[in-house]
């Protein structure tokens, strides 16, 4: 009989929404938590990526390869095992369980159908690097709990953009628009907004946004948002700079405006975030 993994056995804290690991393993070597049988299902949903090396993933009897740089969602009933490929020496997985509630409260919110989200996506050179940078951020404030669900959650709406993008396995980031999406997380990029953009891009306003929206769910304006909250939320953890000093060295043009944003990125106003922040 299989193996039920219940979220609250691995959570930090018992109001937790996320767990994350990193597991290294050898070819041959089954991954296992421990006490935990080969093939198993969960209470939670979860997502993976290959970070080194291959494996191969037993899933719902179905056995098959996953490369580096792909990213598996799996849900509350899928049974599955995983084992290191006997191609490559080592591999190496970041695992991340999400609560289910939590998943499915954030699916609604983005407009997403749970029937027709893609399981397994290829990631591109961007996507892949985000999503590193967002995990490896959270796991430094582990002990931060305000801090570590706020940088969870983008990373799983990043996560469910893109996998609820139709087709996202048959399209091809243009190289034009990823070199451009990697020059504007510089700072002296992001804070200059989308007039920068619009100039490195060597393309209208429109096709720009038509891009973006294609390729990675999101306006020009909110990518560019997005990078100047990165930044705005190591400001706020890191420094004692006034909220309205933050907001202007991030680029946001008022005070007003940069609070709307964050307010609704992180749910918490800057002041709230940062007088609850965990030092």
């Amino acid at each position: 009989m299989e193996r039920k993994l219940l979220l609250k056995d691995f959570l930090l804290r018992p109001n937790d929404v996320f767990y994350m690991s990193d597991t290294a393993f050898s070819s041959e070597e089954l991954i296992l938590t421990p006490d935990v049988k080969p093939t198993h299902v969960h209470d939670f949903y979860e997502f993976f990526i290959v970070i080194e090396g291959q494996i191969t993933e037993m899933l719902n009897g179905t056995k098959q390869s996953v490369s580096e740089k792909t990213l598996r969602i799996l849900f509350p009933k899928d049974s599955h095992n995983i084992r290191a490929s006997k191609n490559f020496q080592t591999s190496k997985i970041r695992n991340v369980a999400i609560r289910s509630d939590y998943f499915e409260e954030r699916l609604r919110h983005l407009s997403c159908n749970i029937n027709t989200i893609q399981k397994e996506i290829s990631l591109h050179y961007f996507a892949y690097h985000a999503l590193m940078e967002g995990t490896s951020e959270a796991q430094k404030h582990i002990h931060d709990p305000v801090k570590y669900h706020f940088i969870m959650a983008n990373v799983l709406d990043t996560v469910l953009i893109h996998a609820c993008i139709s087709n996202q396995n048959a399209l091809q980031i243009p190289l034009w628009l990823e070199r451009l999406c990697a020059e504007m997380q510089k700072f002296e990029h992001y804070t200059a907004g989308l007039p920068r953009m619009l100039e490195l891009s060597c393309r209208s306003q429109g096709h720009l946004n038509r891009c973006m929206k294609k390729y990675f769910g999101m306006t020009s304006t909110e990518y560019i948002n997005t990078l100047r909250l990165d930044h705005a939320i190591d400001l706020l953890q890191s420094t004692d700079k006034k909220i309205v000093d933050i907001a202007y060295e991030c680029g946001f043009e008022s005070v007003p405006y940069f609070n709307k944003i964050f307010k609704k990125h992180f749910v918490v106003s800057p002041h709230h975030y940062r007088k609850h922040r965990i030092c």
